[in-house]
């Protein structure tokens, strides 16, 4: 496996992503059926800083991500270095009260069941087809 490499020990449990799971976007979608004026609308079940997200991805997998804090993981030229995955040095942090406030839209789901779904998901479509012929 690879080894997750940032430039600084905040990066690590600073920057991160929102998400949303596959639940809370039903729900959102009916949610929004009640929205009466119509605009720009921020929906999300949370945020994760990619070190608690790769976290919990790994005990999820039962196994333990590695990590490495490298001046210089930011630049250019060191970004694809053999064995390492540099992930966006960013946040993404949206304000979702608008929609909340309109919708009635309360996310439900967390990080870890969002993640186990995924999981779920994904070794559905890796096991090998059952039909024949």
């Amino acid at each position: 496996g690879r080894t997750f490499v940032f430039d600084d020990e905040t990066a690590m449990w600073r920057h991160g992503t929102v998400y949303i799971g596959d639940e809370d976007m039903g729900a959102a979608t009916l949610c929004a059926l009640d929205v009466k004026r119509s605009g720009p609308y921020n929906v999300a079940t949370g945020f994760s800083t990619w070190r608690t997200l790769i976290d919990t991805m790994g005990a999820l997998l039962g196994v333990r991500p590695r990590y490495r804090v490298r001046d210089g993981a930011g630049a250019e030229e060191q970004r694809a270095m053999d064995g390492e995955l540099r992930l966006p040095h960013s946040r993404s942090d949206y304000d979702c009260r608008r929609f909340e406030r309109s919708s009635g839209f309360r996310p439900g789901q967390d990080l870890r069941a969002v993640l186990r779904r995924f999981l779920d998901a994904e070794a559905v479509d890796a096991a090998p087809s059952r039909i024949v012929g």
